[in-house]
């Protein structure tokens, strides 16, 4: 069982802007996390990526 940490990152195509990070949690609940935000997400204008804790930027919210 990996202890490794993750973000998912709801980003804004058009200039990376991190508009939300949710998290830090583990690599499975990232994956549902992000099936969850995906659903509903403006797909023309906005993204969502899974993050490794030591890889997150210091763009939008911070973690």
């Amino acid at each position: 069982m990996s202890t490794k940490q993750f973000y998912v990152e709801i980003v804004r195509d058009k200039d990376r802007h991190i508009e939300k990070r949710m998290g830090p949690m583990s690599e499975r609940s990232a994956e549902r996390t992000q099936r969850g935000a995906s659903i509903n997400l403006n797909h023309d204008a906005y993204s969502v990526r899974i993050v490794p804790a030591e890889d997150a930027t210091e763009g939008g919210q911070k973690p």
